[in-house]
C-alpha cells in the first residue's frame, strides 16, 4: 500500500455527485466512519464518540467533562467548578458544531435514529451552558439556536418512527415538538422568532404528510363500519362491531408503549 500523501485516487474512485455526497465505511481496523465527498476533497468523520474522534481531557467529549466536574462540585457544595467561563463555552459550543453536522450527514443517510442522539447531545450542552454559564452573553449566544436544534431533533425522531412504519409514534413527537416550540417565550429577536416560524411551518408540513400517508388501522377501519351500519340501521352488526372495537383497544392498551423525546438532566 502506498504511503504518499495523495488522495487523487481515492477521489477518482468516487466522483462528485450530489445525490451521493455522503457514505458510510469501514476503516481498517473494521470500524465505521463516515465520508462525505466535497468538490475539493472528502471529509471523514467518526460514527461514536466525537466526530473528530478526539477525548477532551480523557473524556467522550467536552460535554462529559464538563457535567461531571459540575456535578462532582455540587456534590461538594462548592462553588469552584460549577461555572463556565467564555473559553470552556466556546470549547461546548465548537462540540455542539461538531455533532450536529455529523447529524446532518447521517440524516443523508436516513439514519434517523444516530442524528437524533447526536442533536440531544447539542441540546443537553446548550442546557448546561443556559444553566452554568457566568457570562450572560454566552447563554443567550447558545439560546439563538435552540429552536433550530430542537425542531431537528423533533423531524429526525419522527422520521426514525416513521421508517419503524410506527405512524402515531412519528404524528406524536411531532405535536410534542411544535407544543414544545410554540411554548418558548417571545425573544423579540428577529433571527429567533424568525427561525421559529420557519421551523414551525416545516414540522406541520411535515405532520400533514404523515398524516396522509399514514396507513389506517384496524380499529379505524371497524369505526367506519361501525359508522355506516349505524346509518343503514343494521344495529346487530353494529353491536358486534362494538364487541370488536373494545377488544381491540383492550389488547392496545395492554401492549401499549407511548413515544418519548426524553433529554438526559442537567444537575
Amino acid at each position: 500500500m502506498s504511503n504518499s500523501p495523495d488522495i487523487r485516487g481515492m477521489l477518482d474512485g468516487w466522483p462528485v455527485d450530489p445525490s451521493h455526497e455522503v457514505r458510510m465505511v469501514r476503516g481498517d481496523d473494521g470500524r465505521e466512519i463516515l465520508q462525505v465527498r466535497l468538490p475539493l476533497g472528502l471529509q471523514q468523520c467518526e460514527t461514536t464518540g466525537r466526530p473528530d474522534g478526539r477525548r477532551p481531557r480523557g473524556r467522550e467529549s467536552f460535554l462529559e467533562y464538563y457535567y461531571n466536574r459540575i456535578t462532582r462540585a455540587l456534590a461538594r457544595k462548592r462553588k469552584q467548578g460549577t461555572q463556565l467561563n467564555s473559553s470552556e463555552c466556546y470549547e461546548l459550543f465548537e462540540e455542539a458544531a461538531l455533532y450536529n453536522m455529523r447529524s446532518h450527514w447521517l440524516g443523508q443517510l436516513h439514519e434517523w435514529r444516530r442524528a437524533a442522539t447526536d442533536l440531544q447531545h447539542v441540546l443537553r450542552i446548550l442546557d448546561l451552558v443556559n444553566r452554568y454559564a457566568a457570562n450572560a452573553n454566552d447563554r443567550a449566544g447558545m439560546e439563538l439556536y435552540r429552536v433550530f436544534f430542537l425542531g431537528r431533533e423533533t423531524e429526525a425522531l419522527a422520521r426514525h418512527a416513521v421508517s419503524c412504519k410506527h405512524y402515531d409514534e412519528a404524528l406524536d413527537v411531532l405535536r410534542d415538538g411544535i407544543h414544545r416550540i410554540s411554548a418558548m417565550p417571545e425573544t423579540y429577536e428577529q433571527p429567533f422568532d424568525s427561525e421559529r416560524k420557519r421551523v414551525l411551518a416545516a414540522l406541520r408540513r411535515l405532520l400533514a404528510d404523515i398524516q396522509k400517508k399514514r396507513p389506517i388501522s384496524e380499529i379505524e377501519r371497524l369505526e367506519r363500519r361501525l359508522k355506516r351500519a349505524i346509518k343503514e340501521q343494521a344495529f346487530e352488526q353494529a353491536a358486534q362491531l362494538r364487541d370488536r372495537i373494545r377488544l381491540l383497544r383492550k389488547a392496545a392498551r395492554k401492549g401499549g408503549a407511548g413515544p418519548s423525546q426524553k433529554s438526559a438532566g442537567i444537575p
